[in-house]
């Protein structure tokens, strides 16, 4: 292929030249020679001769297509212009035409368009009526709901503005997007009524209200006088029209606040005027033909763009019936859409390659979905996922929540995130630019622009930026100096501006796109570019759709970053050879990751994004520890035993640390444990010399498989007593824990099992065991023995739920349904009040619980802003708790209100009991911020009621 040497006149004449081609096909068949006659021109006038004729046959149908529906498009977004439309206008008009139709389906309840506009009529009403004006903001903090919609719509309707908070903040973040927004009004379910009143304290001039699903006895213990409960207030409220408030709007108004994903930071508020959500919503109506008699399938959160815009758009301004998803499940998704007969369906994130990890079951094809949409489907499982579901079409699609450059694949291309014809820049004006990858801005040639990027080359895509026009405009974020972040000016002339998506795409010759990667997740590796995205693809479909997160990390003294996954493997299958020999044969070396990182749980956002932050914080280290425990049997000395977490197997050891009463200095004896990693290490009760570990080692076929043995300390080796035959119950072995008194008992976690063992010096049998049965096969987080009523019962964590069981009987005793909203990662009880128990979780909460009423915690705290990894009580005095973090946090809290000291207080000095005794106050007493990475244990000394230790995951 020759290079042109005058490409701008080549691409001008070879456009003129195609479009009349076109136009002769519109004709008629009688003007073919025609159209033959002009390819022949376009040869010798091109210097690109058979590239361009190629492209213009393989294109004309898509690209007549694509102008058909874009011109419908232009003329829709021309009429909504003209007409000043608003949602809140559109949506009048649509339950004008039928207000009998269904418009909504949530858990089995269907609303019409008659209910949707009363009702939001009543929100109006209301809020009108309590001084909230056009351009106040309102947040909104709740569960998928049909309620959800009616709010946002009915504060629409009176030009107050809704943020759409994630309902996954808490604590920091969740205040974060409240002031983002200047949010004068905060509603929220009663789902989440405690991560609100956590926070209280901190909302001061925020009006707060509470929309509650539960009984009304339910609604007034629970709900603090502070918020208003909004049930009564909407049922008194008018459901007449708001016509005039309505009227008033205008299409530039603001109509939404949508965060962003915080998959590098804290949310950003973007700005979504009523033009926007238009655009957004109707474009892929229009552009992927979707009909009034469709029923779409949602199961997105409604606080993201793609479930609250472009899904729930299509019944608010196209008439289309939508169902509602609570949460996204894998395993309802394909029989909720049988069941609601659903035509079409939305995903985004990694949601398809969750229902590709589903076993094949016969519902996968008896489904009626016939399209699709969303993004983020990879171009590696495109294929197989239209062909195991049979989806006629996938309507993949770019663009970002604030952006003005939207792309869609409306012509089943497979890995395409959409296409603009080569011919149609001055159109529709979005590029790709060259970006230096080390710096991630833009390369500029002498004049001081912006340079193109050819077919084939990666670049950053922009779009421009007309303040004029609906489609290329774009309204930022409630942060001013965010907003003028994403603008670049002077691109290709003077003056000009752009929005900068942030994101590495590339174009084919046809005008494909195909996203490459974001700019913060390309790193550089020996010279070369290394796009995440990519070898996460390769990676996941190597290890059967495991999740695999792909990151850059720094390494001392040399210069990029090298490459290093964490690889998602609970049931302990991977193969590391198998990977190994696999990546050598897709990956190139500088692409092939150097450090493999096994975790037990993705970071994900809540729109099922990877989150890289903090592993790429946390880095790698070859010393890493996370197994702790205290000396248990002889109660004066003060010693931790520490296992560690090598990535060479037979490196790993036992630190055993002593601390001298006298000098206040520390002995450690190290002991090898070249058996495997060590995940936990527990200490007998009855001789000081014996111990248990749970590692992971590695089988002759180099397969990774999870232990647990019983170790005596000789000097300073390890003997091994007995080996737990833990295989026969499962291979993800949590811990195994001494039994409180009985040296000779023992307690392991594995899998879906409890497994009590007796054993001796050369031998262990199990003796009592319980499974846990249910769907998806469900698995243990954690468990403890019960030290109360003579050591009868264990209590386990299995995701949300805590359970208690009968040793003797091996049946469930009691459940704490739904402790955490996210999973259970510790528990401990008190030591003195038998009833009690603390638990922990992902969720960012420590909460405290009698187990003889499980419905509400005693005390709910979130002292954290991440996952809490342990939490322990004080042996001796029972209101001090130790808690710890991936926060990097250690925190001391008392909890004198339910411990056995009724003054709460506890004894100061040396345990004198003529020493003056000081009444503690309730919460937080010390935060510990010596860590630098997650802590993943602490614990107190049994020696000692003022000494405890805690291990972060760096080994410090």
């Amino acid at each position: 292929m020759e290079t042109q040497k005058n490409p701008n006149r080549s691409i001008v004449l070879s456009g003129l030249i195609m479009s009349l081609g076109v136009m002769s096909l519109l004709l008629g068949s009688k003007l073919i020679p025609q159209v033959i006659l002009l390819c022949i021109l376009m040869f010798f006038i091109t210097n690109s001769r058979y590239m361009w004729f190629d492209i213009i046959f393989k294109t004309c149908r898509r690209d007549l297509t694509a102008l058909v529906r874009f011109v419908q498009l232009r003329y829709q977004i021309w009429k909504f212009e003209r007409s000043r439309s608003t949602v809140p206008k559109i949506f009048r008009a649509i339950f004008q035409k039928h207000p009998k139709k269904i418009a909504f389906t949530c858990d089995n309840v269907s609303w019409t368009y008659e209910e949707i506009n009363e009702y939001s009529n009543q929100i109006g009403h209301y809020f009108k009526k309590q001084g909230f004006r056009r351009g106040d903001a309102i947040a909104l903090y709740m569960e998928n709901s049909i309620e959800f919609i009616c709010l946002w719509l009915g504060l629409a309707k009176i030009g107050v503005v809704t943020a759409l908070i994630n309902t996954n903040l808490r604590t920091q973040s969740f205040l974060h997007s409240i002031k983002a927004a200047k949010c004068l009004g905060l509603i929220c379910s009663s789902e989440l009524n405690d991560a609100v009143t956590e926070v209280m304290v901190e909302l001061s001039g925020v009006k707060l209200y509470i929309l509650n699903k539960k009984s009304r006895g339910e609604e007034a213990s629970m709900v603090p006088d502070s918020i208003t409960s909004l049930n009564e207030e909407l049922s008194a409220s008018p459901k007449s029209d708001l016509t005039e408030d309505i009227n008033e709007g205008d299409p530039t108004d603001k109509l939404l606040f949508i965060y962003t994903s915080g998959t590098t930071g804290m949310p950003k508020a973007a700005v979504i005027t009523n033009n926007r959500y238009l655009f957004m919503s109707v474009g892929v109506r229009v552009m992927l033909r979707v009909q009034d008699d469709d029923i779409l399938y949602n199961p997105l959160p409604l606080y993201h763009a793609s479930g609250v815009i472009i899904a729930s758009g299509q019944s608010l301004l196209g008439g289309s019936t939508v169902v509602i998803r609570k949460k996204f499940s894998a395993s309802n998704f394909w029989q909720d859409c049988i069941a609601s007969k659903c035509t079409v369906a939305c995903y985004i994130g990694e949601i398809c390659r969750y229902l590709l990890a589903v076993p094949e079951k016969p519902h996968d094809k008896q489904h009626k979905v016939r399209l699709m949409f969303g993004n983020g489907l990879k171009p590696q499982i495109w294929t197989k996922f239209t062909t195991r579901f049979q989806i006629k079409q996938i309507g993949e699609f770019y663009g970002a929540t604030e952006g003005n450059s939207n792309l869609v694949n409306i012509d089943n291309k497979v890995g395409a995130v959409g296409f603009v014809p080569r011919l149609a820049g001055a159109v529709y004006p979005v590029v790709l630019i060259k970006v230096n990858p080390e710096t991630e801005e833009p390369i500029r040639n002498s004049k001081g622009y912006c340079i193109r990027c050819q077919p084939g080359e990666p670049g950053m895509f922009v779009g421009k930026i007309n303040p004029k026009k609906t489609i290329n405009s774009f309204a930022g974020y409630a942060d001013k100096e965010a907003s003028e972040k994403k603008i670049l000016r002077d691109v290709f002339s003077k003056g000009d501006q752009y929005y900068n998506s942030g994101d590495i795409l590339v174009m084919d010759n046809y005008g494909y796109f195909s996203f490459r990667d974001r700019t913060g997740d390309t790193f550089r590796w020996k010279g070369e570019n290394v796009a995440t995205s990519e070898v996460e693809a390769v990676i996941s479909n190597t290890i059967g759709l495991k999740d695999a997160i792909v990151y850059g990390v720094e390494v001392p003294n040399v210069e990029g970053r090298a490459g290093m996954v964490a690889i998602l493997d609970t049931d302990n299958t991977l193969n590391l050879d198998g990977l190994d020999e696999n990546l050598k044969k897709m990956l190139p070396a500088y692409a092939r990751p150097l450090f493999v990182r096994i975790i037990e749980k993705v970071p994900l956002t809540g729109t099922y994004k990877l989150k890289k932050k903090d592993l790429q914080t946390d880095g790698f280290n070859i010393n890493t520890a996370r197994a702790l425990t205290s000396q248990q049997c002889e109660s004066d000395i003060i010693r931790f035993m520490v296992g560690t977490q090598s990535l060479k197997l037979n490196q790993n050891q036992v630190h055993i640390i002593e601390e001298n009463e006298e000098t206040r200095s520390l002995h450690t004896t190290v002991c090898s444990h070249s058996q495997g990693e060590i995940w936990h290490i527990s200490a007998s009760p009855g001789d000081p010399n014996i111990i248990s570990t749970t590692y992971n080692t590695l089988t002759d076929d180099n397969i990774c498989v999870m232990k647990s043995a019983i170790w005596k300390i000789n000097e300073d080796k390890l003997d091994l007593l007995t080996l737990l035959p833990t295989s026969q119950f499962g291979n993800d072995i949590k811990h195994t824990l001494f039994h409180i008194s009985d040296p000779t008992k023992a307690l392991s976690i594995i899998d879906n099992h409890y497994v009590i063992w007796d054993f001796n010096e050369s031998d262990a049998k199990s003796f009592s065991s319980a499974t846990l049965e249910g769907k998806g096969h469900p698995q243990f987080t954690c468990g403890k023995w019960n030290p109360h009523h003579n050591v009868s019962q264990v209590v386990t964590s299995n995701d949300s739920h805590v359970r208690g069981w009968d040793i003797k009987t091996s049946k469930q005793c009691w459940i704490i349904e739904n402790a955490h909203t996210q999973s259970v990662r510790d528990l401990d009880f008190n030591p003195n009040r038998q009833y009690y128990l603390a638990t922990c979780g992902d969720d960012g909460f420590t909460k405290f619980w009698d187990i003889r009423n499980t419905t509400e915690p005693i005390i709910s705290r979130s002292d954290h802003s991440h996952w809490v990894w342990a939490v322990r009580y004080n042996h001796f005095h029972d209101q001090l708790v130790l808690t710890s973090s991936s926060d990097s946090q250690v925190i001391l809290i008392c909890v004198a209100g339910i411990s056995s000291e009724p003054a709460g207080h506890v004894i100061t000095g040396d345990d004198n009991l003529e020493s003056p005794k000081e009444r503690l106050e309730e919460g937080v007493l010390a935060t510990y911020e010596e860590h630098e990475d997650s802590v993943y244990a602490v614990e107190w000394s049994t020696g000692d009621p003022w000494t405890f230790a805690s291990l972060s995951y760096d080994g410090s």
